[in-house]
């Protein structure tokens, strides 16, 4: 992989707190709980079990798009005149990245900045991915592994351009606060509470693959982090430097994830509590916010199905209940599909009747209702023989369920609120995906101001051809996000899609549309004519993860030419003013044969594209590290932070902390490899070595600098260069700088 990613293990010591506070005692469970067994009522008479999805009555048809003069971002549905046009003289042009100079040296690293931690600020996000690999020399010769010390997670200031959006590459976006594969393992899911500095929260995935340690059974190196495994759901504090830290490990009834790991995490602001989706299981977790203890869960498969109203029509309705049987587990040992690593059916994942994964929480200033909105991902079936004949059940859909005033589920307020629109026509050569669509993985609304609009973020079918292979993890170029907006009847309406990335979908067949979504999704600020960020002006753009926004297949803007000729592979997030809608799926993009393009790319053209990866150096200077391949697929979430007023709820005040020293370095491949996590992994370290047996032929100097060969006990040998610490620090010193760095 071309992506920059140092050898080398994080500098920054650990710190070890405690929470303390008061336990909030536990109300009537209305759902399951880890109290006892909960036996469900039997439902009300109602309605049989639906043959097929009923399409809502033809005077409940969704509004138009938005006209230009109308923005639905921030204050929906207030006129504005629209927007000047872009000044384009501000926009800096392409960076040349063959006159990119060479990596600092040790003595100019001598000189850089110490490295600073700050609370996130308004206009700042938080943003995950997959930390790529390493080249490592085994018995049999070279093989690709995770690589440790790449980045999952850091974040993202997005609030200074310095230039208008109009579809260029933002090729120098300040990061900081880097998370490492060693520090967390691999995570998608992304959630932020309400403290006044506020706690990022992420979850363990299966998303990029699981992965197992070559010749052996046993996870992989940096497949899951520190005293972590498939369940867990790790907690980044302000106070601690935004260090991940095991938060809670998601269990049922004591039972551990086995390997389909998590879906994505929601932080309910009214009842300061998270709500978690078990990819394995399929259960909710409702989980305290104040220590991460289990609260209780819903199981839809026993207490959704049985009994819920579909929005759409009114109607009471009952579904079959699906139950999780306990002794499944991850086959690792006898996959009857092959390879387990290339074989997800055999990874455990929830039956697709009961398998929740995108999360969001929504209060309704109507009706005075919070409520929990969850999609189910029907569109995979995993190799179950009841998939091929369930009808509506194959389908992906969204439901919710009231949130009552002690934050307990209320099973008696279920509804399926819809059922996402196909994006492969039904007589589309997509074989099994004929007339379906892609995982719901991020529910998004509004922080500030009222709820009324719902954005849905999409992910490609989860596979894994291998850590050396383009593409790898999910089918490219086939996820959406949507955006609904609720009606005055309380039904929430499609009314139109965001493109995401240049590229239309040509070779990939139909439909012809912009489909790059990797599955994240949040509102963010809007921003003034020369590129700057506007704190009066929450939710008008929309940030979106996404593979391949800029690459060969669709150029970007260069102001170097004034031509959209920038083909350089850009593979992270997409900045979209929230009013430029493209239909869901217009006539024209069913026309295969048409010359491209045959869709408007007014949505890319007016946006930023930003690189998951860090393509300058500290001085700002472009270095070309991660444009240069194809790194479509290893994307993850991505969620903003918009302070907004304080909820009127009791403030929990966390009691002074002290931060004790960190104990020596301690990493050991033992340490990390029990399929359900590690219970002696030390996140204390000065370096991460993947060797569990040999030791460094030689250390050098103050710094850390680590050179020479380590041998393995599985017979492989690792070869350090003499710069890899250097640039791990060259690296964090970059994603400390206090500015944006642009042209202006």
């Amino acid at each position: 992989m071309a992506r920059y990613r140092p050898l080398l293990g994080k500098l920054l010591p650990s710190a070890i707190i405690c929470l303390v506070g008061n336990v909030i005692a536990a109300a009537p469970i209305f759902a399951q709980s880890n109290s006892g067994d909960y036996i469900p009522p039997p439902p009300p008479a109602m309605a049989p079990a639906e043959p097929d999805y009923t399409p809502p009555p033809t005077d409940a048809t969704p509004p138009p798009p938005p006209s230009p003069g109308i923005r639905t971002g921030g204050s929906a549905g207030a006129t504005e005149d629209p927007p000047p046009p872009p000044d384009y003289s501000k926009v800096a042009p392409a960076p040349d990245y063959s006159a990119a100079p060479p990596p600092p040296t040790d003595a100019e690293l001598a000189t850089l900045p110490a490295l600073s931690f700050r609370p996130l600020e308004a206009g700042e996000a938080y943003h995950t991915r997959f930390s790529g690999t390493i080249t490592e020399n085994g018995p049999s010769g070279p093989v690709t592994v995770i690589d440790p010390d790449g980045l999952v997670g850091s974040i993202l200031d997005l609030r200074g351009p310095g230039q208008p959006s109009v579809g260029q590459h933002w090729y120098d976006e300040p990061q900081r606060s880097p998370a490492t594969a060693a520090d967390a393992g691999q995570i998608f899911g992304i959630a932020m509470d309400d403290f006044t500095e506020p706690n990022i929260y992420v979850t363990a995935t299966s998303a990029f693959g699981l992965h197992l340690e070559p010749g052996t059974k046993d996870w992989m190196f940096g497949m899951w982090g520190p005293d972590g495994g498939p369940g867990t759901v790790y907690k980044l504090s302000a106070v601690t430097g935004y260090i991940p830290e095991v938060f809670a490990d998601i269990k049922l009834e004591g039972r551990p994830n086995t390997g389909a790991a998590l879906g994505n995490v929601a932080y309910d602001r009214w009842h300061r509590q998270l709500f978690v989706t078990d990819l394995e299981t399929g259960m909710i977790h409702r989980l305290s916010g104040a220590d991460g203890r289990e609260l209780s869960y819903l199981d839809h498969g026993l207490d959704v199905r049985p009994g819920f109203v579909d929005a759409w029509t009114g109607a009471s309705l009952s579904l079959d209940p699906v139950v999780f049987d306990p002794n499944t587990a991850a086959n690792i040992d006898n996959c009857p599909a092959g390879a387990f690593e290339r074989s997800p059916e055999c990874w455990n994942y929830a039956d697709f009747r009961r398998r929740p994964w995108g999360l969001g929480i929504r209060y309704d200033e109507k009706t005075k209702e919070t409520r929990l909105y969850y999609g189910i991902w029907g569109s995979e079936g995993f190799g179950n023989p009841e998939w091929d004949g369930a009808g509506t059940d194959r389908r992906n859909s969204i439901w919710s369920i009231r949130i009552g005033d002690d934050g307990e589920f209320d099973i008696t307020s279920n509804r399926r609120e819809f059922i996402l629109p196909a994006f492969f026509p039904p007589d589309a050569p997509a074989g099994k995906m004929a007339g379906n669509s892609n995982a719901v993985t991020d529910i998004e609304f509004a922080d500030c101001g009222p709820q009324t609009v719902m954005l849905v973020a999409e992910r490609g079918a989860v596979r894994n051809l291998g850590l050396d292979q383009e593409n790898g993890f999910a089918r490219p170029h086939e996820s959406r996000v949507l955006r609904y907006e609720i009606g005055e009847d309380g039904i929430w309406r499609p009314v139109g899609r965001y493109d995401v990335s240049f590229h239309e979908r040509d070779v990939e067949g139909v439909p012809r549309i912009r489909a790059g979504g990797a599955g994240g999704c949040d509102f963010g600020y809007g921003y003034d004519s020369s590129g700057e960020i506007d704190l009066e002006r929450p939710n008008e753009f929309v940030w979106m993860t996404g593979d391949n926004l800029c690459s060969p297949m669709g150029p970007c803007y260069n102001a170097a030419t004034d031509l959209y000729d920038d083909d350089s592979w850009v593979d992270g997030i997409q900045g979209t003013p929230a009013e430029l809608l493209s239909e869901i799926e217009p006539a024209q993009a069913l026309q295969l044969a048409a010359a491209p393009p045959v869709t408007s790319d007014e949505g890319p053209a007016n946006s930023y594209m930003i690189d998951s990866d860090i393509n300058v150096d500290a001085n700002g200077n472009p270095i070309g590290y991660g444009i240069d391949s194809n790194e479509a697929t290893e994307i993850g979430d991505i969620d903003i932070y918009q302070p907004c007023e304080p909820v009127d709820f009791t403030e929990f005040v966390p009691p002074d902390l002290t931060i004790p020293p960190a104990p020596p370095p301690v990493h050991l491949r033992t340490m990390t490899h029990q399929r359900d996590g590690s219970p002696m992994h030390r996140v204390d370290r000065s370096w991460h070595e993947r060797n569990w047996s040999g030791t460094a032929v030689s250390v050098r100097g103050t710094t850390g600098i680590v050179h020479g060969t380590i041998s393995t006990a599985r017979g492989m040998t690792r070869t350090f260069p003499a710069l890899a610490q250097p640039l791990l620090a060259w690296q964090r010193s970059v994603m400390a700088r206090p500015e944006p760095l642009l042209a202006r």
